[in-house]
Order: C-alpha cells, then sequence, then structure tokens
C-alpha cells in the first residue's frame, strides 16, 4: 500500500493549483490511486492552503472552493491540520 501523507507545492496564482491538481488527479489515477476530493455532501480530505503576502488580509483573496475532475471539489483551509499515521511517523524516525 503506498500513501502519502503530505504533500506540499508552492504556487504563484489561484490558477495553479487548480491546474496542478487536475493533472496530479489524472496522473495518479492512472496508478490507481485516489485523490479524496469532495463530493456533494461529503467534504474533501484533499485541502489547498494560502498564505497572504505581508500586510494583505486572508480575506483579500479568492479562497472559494475549486473544481476538480468535473464533479469534485477542494476546499480552502485557514489553519494546517496535519493528520499523522502514528506508524508511518514511528517509521519515519
Amino acid at each position: 500500500m503506498l500513501r502519502a501523507e503530505v504533500y506540499a507545492h508552492a504556487i504563484q496564482s489561484r490558477d495553479e493549483p487548480i491546474r496542478g491538481s487536475s493533472h496530479i488527479f489524472a496522473h495518479l489515477r492512472k496508478f490507481g490511486l485516489c485523490v479524496h476530493v469532495g463530493r456533494g455532501d461529503a467534504a474533501s480530505k484533499t485541502e489547498a492552503m494560502y498564505f497572504p503576502p505581508p500586510r494583505t488580509a486572508y480575506e483579500a483573496a479568492d479562497t472559494s472552493r475549486f473544481f476538480i475532475d468535473g464533479t469534485g471539489f477542494i476546499d480552502f483551509c485557514e489553519k494546517f491540520k496535519f493528520l499523522f499515521n502514528p506508524p508511518l511517523l514511528a517509521y519515519l524516525l
């Protein structure tokens, strides 16, 4: 079993995570892997996080959800929640 617990990528515009997520989603699907995006009323386990530039309010940016794969979506979060896997953490240490 392969698990990607954490993936981070710095971006410069709102369009980059939308295009990049779509590419990653399609690429991982080729290997039978699943990206946990939201669908319908189910929340997305995959989240995007926005860090505003200095002296810029978080609310000034467009942090609305973006859609992926036609029916799925990814939401932005204001606080990072690391849902770690204790056996994996022990392995990494």
